[in-house]
């Protein structure tokens, strides 16, 4: 009985040992995430591109509808009374299933633009972190320095507590980026239908184009034209216009003419008060522009000149000229001057993309 069991256990020891162990593979853990593939992702994902696919339809059924009734108007007492309303109600629906239609692609525009400031945001968190890591191994290392130089008599009590809270501070820097990275991409994930702890590799780079504008006021009139929230209220006059004008003096229960006429010159001011807000909008996009194409010169003066600095006391460290602390700050340096750049070409892009597309366009974002 015990040579049964002893040769049961040593099958099963062999079993073990020879059988290759395979394990559960995260295919998110390796996915590598273009920024094209997330906006494909975000919209295959969007329950309200979906909910406007649904509107178009209905709205070409009520359109159908209300076409029909004005192909089907009976003779009968006051037939200006049925004409006027059934126009009406046709130029309504179909101003209602144009918008749809416009709402749709402004959505769209949307979604990318958000798609593309989540994605980036999750390159900057990444790249916070990477700068945290380095703060803190310098602080570190500052820290166990000034301990043994305190130690010796070299620096004060109050200079070791001053290394001591420059620790504290960086070991706390360190957590939040931490976090920081984790929000980023689990608002990214969340946007485009992945779990919230995948961690994609994100490989898109953007390269810095600056704003090309041969006459601002033009540029803005252009953009202007092909704006949908400027049509919706262009069109919105239109049909305050042909209301008046299909005006039935027969109808019981009319509004007064006057009160129709009213109602024309509010959607006029209307149209042209929408305007006045996107004119205004576009131009204060167009000088902030400005003022980060300007911030994007001295940055890259201020990166070429932290690349500069590494490269020297890199070889100085490497010859044994420099200390292994000046070294690390040199390239923290180079990390800081390399971090603000990137903020700077993330947020110059967003900003263009805005400019010309201002339908997407959030005050509250970009202050």
């Amino acid at each position: 009985m015990k040579k049964k069991i002893s040769r049961l256990t040593l099958t099963f020891f062999l079993l073990l040992v020879l059988t290759p162990i395979t394990y559960a593979e995260d295919s998110s853990a390796e996915m590598i995430l273009t920024l094209d593939k997330a906006v494909e992702m975000a919209l295959k994902k969007s329950n309200k591109l979906k909910e406007i696919d649904y509107d178009i339809e209905r709205a070409e059924e009520v359109r159908k509808f209300a076409a029909d009734k004005v192909n089907i108007i009976d003779v009968g007492p006051d037939p200006a009374v049925r004409v006027s309303t059934a126009i009406t109600t046709l130029v309504a629906t179909d101003m209602g299933l144009q918008m749809m239609k416009k709402s749709k692609d402004v959505e769209i525009d949307k979604m990318k633009l958000n798609v593309f400031k989540k994605y980036t945001a999750a390159i900057t968190a990444n790249n916070d972190f990477e700068l945290a890591k380095l703060q803190q191994d310098k602080a570190k290392r500052d820290w166990q320095i000034a301990l043994l130089s305190y130690d010796t008599g070299l620096i004060s009590w109050s200079q070791l507590k001053l290394a001591e809270a420059g620790n504290k501070t960086a070991n706390t820097g360190y957590g939040l980026a931490q976090k920081k990275v984790d929000e980023a991409y689990q608002d990214l994930n969340n946007l485009i239908g992945l779990k919230p702890g995948d961690r994609p590799i994100l490989t898109e780079s953007v390269e810095y184009v600056p704003l090309e504008v041969d006459n601002r006021d033009n540029t803005i009139t252009r953009i202007m034209d092909g704006n949908p929230a400027i049509w919706l209220a262009e069109q919105q006059a239109n049909l305050e216009r042909v209301r008046l004008n299909l005006y039935s003096w027969t109808d019981p229960y009319r509004e007064p003419y006057e009160a129709k006429e009213i109602d024309v010159d509010k959607a006029q001011l209307s149209a042209v008060d929408a305007k006045r807000q996107m004119r205004e909008s576009l131009n204060t996009l167009y000088l902030q522009i400005m003022q980060l194409e300007d911030n994007y010169k001295m940055a890259e003066q201020g990166l070429r000149a932290a690349e500069t600095e590494f490269q020297v006391k890199k070889l100085q460290y490497e010859l044994g000229m420099l200390s292994k602390q000046d070294y690390l700050a040199a390239e923290l340096d180079l990390a800081k001057a390399q971090n603000d750049f990137s903020k700077i070409v993330y947020q110059h892009e967003s900003l263009k993309q805005t400019f010309y597309k201002p339908w997407t366009y959030d005050p509250m974002s970009m202050m």
